[in-house]
């Protein structure tokens, strides 16, 4: 049912009513989602039968399952949710169910692009990844770490290519793991792997690796960069270039590398999550310039700023013009921006959203147990029960909240100039 709401002094031009009356009985609805566009509102719920079952803008899929996990929409506006039929796992999309079945599924994944979704699936004590449907030829004795290729057409994963028993320290030593993309494994293995990393051209995957005990590198499509270091971080690709970029530890401090040579001068207790902006221009990434207390630095240069206890949610602007990221102190959180606290904390902060035009930043925030949205540093006059992130219009004069509170989803479109 959508509503006008009258109260246009707060902006709010939309609300969508979700209560008890979208299923009969009084069976709970849970884990609650919505769509990016905010057009579908969906939850869980258990029928008469005691099957569970997802509701959709009031609509109940045909479809009923022994058990229905992880509802979540994908980028494109899909409802895709992991699912228990007749004692085995697969995904069901807008009520259509896969037709491959699984010991076990899990991890959804989706692509930023092209509508792919992927799980991580286990069958008879192997492990693999099922993407669009189609699950690899070939399974592992383990796997971690999945990720996409930007469109979404490839996966990657570290594998464990040897099954071992606990303590045989020796095959562990000669390397039982490494990347596989779509199924087929690097033919080199190593002691370790972790953070895989697509190209933005689909084409190449990195990944830190683990050469034996005490040295670690980056490799790139199979390949590690000539030497070593003491241990490295996730590596990630120049947008333009493709040249890799990784956090690698010398001795005992922590600096970034290019293609396998020292690229930074300064050295840090710790450095990691390096990201380039979106025109390649700039890299920034996280780092403690000393034991237990972090910053953000951009091109080498550090922030001017009151040490964190930690920082997260490091984000670029369109323009990659800004950077913003959140910083926690004292266990509460707050915005920092372009190299500046706003000073504002509370219970927690969440990743920041730009405006299209780069002008205006938001996030949702919880305060007090509730939740809302600040914007340029102006908290929402708002709090609701739960909410999710900002999406500003195309034009960047208005914020989209999707909110759920006593009962209702609500859908509100707050002009900027009502902050």
């Amino acid at each position: 049912m959508l509503l006008i709401n009258p109260k246009k002094a707060l902006g709010v031009l939309e609300k969508r009513e979700l209560v008890s009356a979208w299923i009969d009985g009084n069976s709970r609805l849970e884990d609650i989602q919505v769509s990016p566009d905010g057009e579908k509102v969906a939850a869980l719920f258990l029928d008469q039968n005691r099957e569970s079952r997802l509701c959709v803008n009031g609509r109940i899929w045909e479809n009923s399952f022994e058990r229905l996990w992880y509802p979540r929409f994908t980028p494109d506006n899909r409802l895709a949710a992991l699912a228990l039929d007749q004692g085995a796992w697969t995904l069901a999309v807008d009520d259509q169910v896969w037709d491959h079945r699984f010991d076990y599924a899990w991890n959804t994944r989706f692509s930023d692009k092209g509508g792919h979704v992927a799980v991580n699936i286990q069958n008879d004590g192997t492990y693999g990844v099922c993407l669009d449907d189609r699950p690899w030829a070939a399974s592992f004795p383990g796997i971690g770490h999945v990720t996409l290729s930007p469109d979404g057409t490839h996966a990657a994963a570290v594998v464990q290519t040897k099954k071992i028993h606990e303590g045989d320290i020796f095959t562990f030593q000669e390397g039982v793991f490494t990347l596989a993309a779509d199924g087929i494994p690097w033919d080199r293995p190593f002691v370790n792997a972790w953070d895989p990393a697509f190209s933005p051209d689909n084409e190449r995957v990195a990944c830190a690796v683990r050469l034996n005990l005490y040295d670690y590198n980056v490799a790139v499509n199979g390949e590690a960069w000539p030497g070593r270091f003491d241990c490295a971080w996730g590596p990630c690709f120049h947008p333009e270039t493709l040249d890799v970029v990784a956090p690698v530890k010398t001795g005992q401090s922590w600096t970034m590398a290019r293609n396998g040579n020292l690229f930074w001068k300064t050295r840090f207790s710790q450095l990691w999550k390096p990201q380039y902006s979106r025109d390649g221009s700039r890299l920034a990434a996280i780092v403690a310039p000393s034991f237990g207390t972090w910053s953000v630095a951009v091109d080498d240069r550090t922030w001017k700023i009151p040490r964190f206890d930690a920082i997260t949610g490091l984000t670029f602007s369109p323009d990659s013009s800004r950077l913003a990221a959140v910083g926690m102190k004292n266990g509460r959180h707050t915005l920092i921006v372009d190299g500046k606290s706003c000073n504002r904390f509370c219970e927690r902060v969440w990743t920041p959203v730009f405006s299209p035009d780069s002008r205006h930043i938001a996030a949702r925030i919880e305060t007090q147990g509730r939740y809302t949205l600040i914007l340029d540093g102006k908290v929402w006059d708002r709090t609701c029960d739960k909410i999710w992130d900002p999406v500003f219009d195309a034009d960047g004069a208005a914020l989209s909240i999707r909110a759920y509170d006593s009962g209702q989803y609500l859908k509100i479109k707050v002009p900027l100039s009502c902050f």
